[in-house]
């Protein structure tokens, strides 16, 4: 979760110190969730992501994942409600615009500066 975490804070460098002291590695062999936020924690689960670390793939859902939990705790509320929604579609879009999030595939040098 570590690139993760710089990525998102360089396309929103306010919310650097935030996601530094509240994004945490978690390790749950039985949960298939990938992630989840409390009130003064984001814990990404990094169990489901082992069989397919090396996919290209994985760099861009720890990201989606971050910017998921951080929405919640932004937002301030559990629901996936229309305040959640909106803050989630901003924490993407800025690392979209920025060009600092890895986008394999399709969307490889989607919003890069040249």
């Amino acid at each position: 979760p570590e690139q993760a975490k710089r990525t998102l804070a360089a396309a929103l460098p306010s919310l650097g110190s935030l996601l530094e002291g509240t994004v945490k590695a978690g390790f749950d062999v039985g949960g298939a969730y990938l992630g989840f936020c409390s009130e003064r924690a984001i814990v990404v689960n990094l169990a489901p992501l082992l069989r397919r670390w090396n996919e290209a793939g994985t760099p861009v859902e720890l990201l989606l994942t971050l910017a998921h939990e951080a929405a919640h705790l932004l937002s301030e509320g559990g629901a996936h409600d229309s305040a959640w929604r909106q803050t989630y579609d901003e924490l993407i879009q800025a690392a979209i615009v920025a060009g600092v999030g890895p986008a394999p595939g399709a969307f490889a040098g989607v919003g890069r500066r040249a």
